[in-house]
């Protein structure tokens, strides 16, 4: 259906009148507590928020619906709330955590963990960054001063062309020199974006 911003805007959603009657549904469990078995009315959806976070977090739903039960009893809160509140909170934090690494530079310190010598581009060929095991591949002690301003980097395929591929086909392979003051390297490296597609930036793994 369609709804309104407060701009008088029309926003499209994928929820229908009958998608949020269903998930509005309440739906009726018994739950077993210390106390014993007590009665909790809850929406459809919650009941499938908490089974999708119980099964994440491989615990037994029963348990943890009890469990907030129990320790909404004794601080005095309505149960139900106490598990809405719950869910919320969990999907709120577990969204906060998505968003940590939403930026590219986060992304790409993702990638470039990877037990690989690696190296961080933009969509031009200019480096960002290089991983510790790239200046080990390079034979550099890691006490050493090391620069990405003095390393030179030399695809067999050119940058644009690398890009375009990357972007229709998701990962490239291609030869690469790799200079770095006296020492010199060729090899192969398989270049992947760094998502979402089109890539902002790249990342070239050494595979020799």
């Amino acid at each position: 259906m369609a709804v309104q911003d407060v701009n008088g805007s029309a926003v499209l959603s994928s929820l229908t009148t009958t998608d949020l009657a269903g998930l509005s549904q309440p739906e009726f469990r018994a739950i077993a507590t210390p106390r014993g078995r007590t009665g909790v009315r809850l929406e459809v959806t919650f009941w499938r928020a908490l089974a999708n976070l119980c099964e994440r977090d491989s615990l037994p739903m029963p348990l943890l619906v009890a469990s907030i039960v129990e320790s909404a009893r004794r601080q005095g809160i309505n149960a139900t709330s106490a598990l809405r509140c719950y869910v919320v909170h969990r999907l709120v934090r577990e969204a906060a955590a998505v968003k940590a690494v939403s930026t590219v530079a986060q992304r790409i310190q993702l990638l470039i963990a990877a037990p690989i010598p690696s190296i961080a581009l933009t969509g031009r060929g200019d480096i960002i960054c290089t991983n510790i095991e790239f200046i080990k591949y390079l034979r550099i002690h890691e006490d050493s001063a090391f620069s990405d301003s003095a390393l030179k980097l030399e695809f067999d395929v050119p940058i644009d062309a690398l890009v375009s591929a990357i972007q229709t086909r998701g990962r490239v392979e291609s030869g690469l020199n790799i200079a770095y003051g006296a020492i010199g390297r060729r090899t192969i490296a398989r270049v992947v974006p760094v998502p979402p597609l089109p890539a902002e930036a790249l990342v070239a793994y050494v595979l020799q």
